[in-house]
């Protein structure tokens, strides 16, 4: 018995995941594909990158958001989170490739082989500011036992259930009823860091001082309406919180997690991706200093260095073959079948003949396809979108 209940669980579970592939992957609009973006500032004859030293400011105050008033000084960094941060800023440069990296370690041990010309060689600096408070506690909570009867007719359970409500907000009023002290754990962090990009040869500065501010508050348990934090920084920063995924989104992250399963178990596991996070269960110290020196670390290396990420492009309407062998990522296939078609194109067919040569890594011929295509409607806001987009 036990050995059949375990098979159905099984196989349960593979229709399961099988649906969830065929939700996110049929009927899809969007193509989806890894782009390469130059960086968001301008860097210019820089060939070498040093990583200087990252320093804690402990003591100095942080920056709060607009709205967030609090005391003098009662948000001023207390923990050291600089080597954390400037470990996340060598790994996300590292694999942009663009530099040569030449002081990843922090020690001073000078260089081997060719020495760089100074000319051509950045020094990133940065000061930290790191603020975090964890409070555990009780807050006590006040209940009023009452019963329910399920077996009473319809039209009497919803009456007796609006005379106890009333009867509880009675309670509530005048002290009835018993407390129970429910435990919390309320965790508030704030990160501040400003970066210096200098040249090597003169020291001057190739970009200006670039900031970066990270905020987080969360409590666990306890009274949602209680906070040891001000009021205003608590109701700020609330209104921060956004949520990450939606139920597509989930979706679509179940499916990539069974997809890399499937494809490579061993990496599955290396990167975590068997490990699942709680959202009920209150984050390390550790853990929100990593996410905050890692979305800190993501933003900077934007500003100076290529990145990479993943680019949602929608799918135009036209030849239907076309734009099934683009959403199959069968690209060469839907360029021959697009470039097949009767002269000339339909804009939705230009488009997706152009977003298929993007898709392949060809810009120049995907630009010179937009604009054919846009000369023909001159209005088109996705083909104007599709330019500013492949433009090198």
């Amino acid at each position: 018995m036990r050995e059949m209940r375990t098979q159905k669980r099984k196989l349960l579970g593979i229709w399961g995941l099988c649906l969830l592939l065929l939700m996110s992957s049929c009927g899809s609009k969007e193509l989806q594909f890894h782009v390469t973006k130059p960086a968001q500032l301008p860097v210019e004859n820089i060939k070498n990158l040093s990583i200087d030293s990252f320093e804690d400011q402990l003591g100095v105050s942080i920056l709060l958001p607009k709205g967030a008033q609090s005391e003098p000084g009662q948000f001023s960094a207390n923990a050291r989170a600089a080597d954390l941060l400037r470990a996340q800023v060598v790994a996300d440069l590292s694999t942009s490739g663009q530099y040569r990296l030449l002081n990843t370690t922090g020690a001073d041990q000078g260089y081997s082989g060719v020495i760089p010309e100074a000319g051509e060689t950045g020094i990133i600096r940065a000061r930290v500011r790191y603020f975090e408070r964890i409070q555990e506690g009780n807050d006590p909570i006040f209940y009023v036992l009452t019963v329910k009867n399920n077996n009473m007719p319809l039209e009497k359970r919803l009456l007796v259930e609006g005379l106890k409500l009333l009867v509880v907000r009675s309670a509530e009023r005048s002290g009835k009823g018993f407390k129970v002290p429910i435990p919390y754990v309320e965790e508030l962090v704030a990160m501040e860091v400003d970066f210096d990009f200098i040249r090597q040869s003169d020291g001057s500065k190739i970009i200006p001082t670039q900031t970066f501010r990270q905020y987080f508050w969360k409590k666990w348990g306890g009274d949602p309406e209680k906070s040891i934090f001000p009021l205003p920084v608590v109701s700020v920063f609330r209104s921060m919180l956004k949520q990450e995924l939606g139920m597509l989104g989930e979706l679509e992250g179940m499916s990539r997690r069974l997809q890399q399963q499937i494809q490579d178990p061993q990496e599955f596991i290396a990167l975590g991706l068997h490990l699942k996070q709680n959202p009920q269960v209150p984050l390390l110290p550790l853990d929100l200093k990593n996410k905050m020196a890692s979305r800190i670390a993501r933003e900077y290396v934007k500003r100076i260095s290529r990145y990479h990420e993943i680019a949602k492009l929608e799918i135009a309407s036209g030849d239907a073959i076309g734009a099934n062998l683009i959403r199959g990522n069968a690209y060469n296939a839907a360029i021959n079948r697009l470039e097949g078609l009767s002269k000339p194109l339909s804009s939705e067919d230009g488009y997706n003949l152009g977003l298929a040569y993007e898709a392949s890594g060809e810009f120049i011929q995907a630009s010179k396809i937009y604009r054919q295509a846009l000369d023909r409607d001159a209005g088109n806001t996705q083909l104007k979108q599709a330019i500013r987009r492949v433009k090198r």
